[in-house]
This record gives C-alpha cells, sequence and structure tokens, in this order.
C-alpha cells in the first residue's frame, strides 16, 4: 500500500509541472504579438489538430489582408509543418491542442525562391 502511494504521489510531482509549463507557455504565446496562434478541443487529438489547423490558416489569412505588404499577392508559410509548433493539454475527455507560428515565417511569395 505504501509503495502504491509513493508511486502516486512521484507520478503527480512529474504530470502536474508539465501540465503547468505547457499553460505558461500557451500564455506566453497568446501574449506575444510575434505569433499567430490557434487552439481547438475534441475528443481525439488528431481531430483537435485539424480543426486546430484549419483555424490556424484562418488566422494567417487575416494576419495577411490586414497587411500592406500581403495584399494582393500570394503568400507562402515557410514549411507551415515544420514551423508552427503544437501542445496539447488533456481536458478530462477532451484533449486541446493549441498551435503557432511565427510571424515572421509568412513571407510574400514575390520573395522567395524555391
Amino acid at each position: 500500500m505504501m509503495k502504491r502511494l509513493l508511486f502516486i504521489v512521484t507520478m503527480l510531482t512529474v504530470v502536474v509541472p508539465v501540465w503547468g509549463q505547457n499553460t505558461k507557455k500557451m500564455n506566453s504565446i497568446k501574449r506575444n504579438p510575434l505569433y499567430l496562434y490557434a487552439e481547438a478541443t475534441m475528443e481525439t487529438a488528431s481531430e483537435a489538430y485539424e480543426v486546430a489547423n484549419d483555424l490556424l490558416l484562418i488566422e494567417v489569412k487575416e494576419y495577411t489582408d490586414s497587411k500592406k505588404a500581403f495584399r494582393d499577392k500570394d503568400v507562402l508559410i515557410r514549411d507551415i509543418r515544420g514551423h508552427q509548433d503544437s501542445l496539447q493539454i488533456r481536458r478530462g475527455e477532451m484533449v486541446k491542442v493549441f498551435l503557432y507560428v511565427k510571424k515572421s515565417n509568412i513571407l510574400d511569395a514575390e520573395n522567395v525562391t524555391l
């Protein structure tokens, strides 16, 4: 019984700080004007990722529409899968996925050579 209790306490000391770190990082990114982000909470991580990814693409579109440098131009997001990062948090039976990308990774396609 004592070993079980010790195991549970040990696991909680590992899991709780990690969850807290993800929450702190999410809040930090939300406040940082250098990032665009989107988040979704769904039953599975893959569903949440798909929804968050779609929302992130909408955020990028709105950002580029609001900037004079990008108006009426094709936009390239440098390898969005490689430049976006994600964080996941369990919310009871649900999973929250938080995706973000640096604004500096969004480029005018005319200035890019492939």
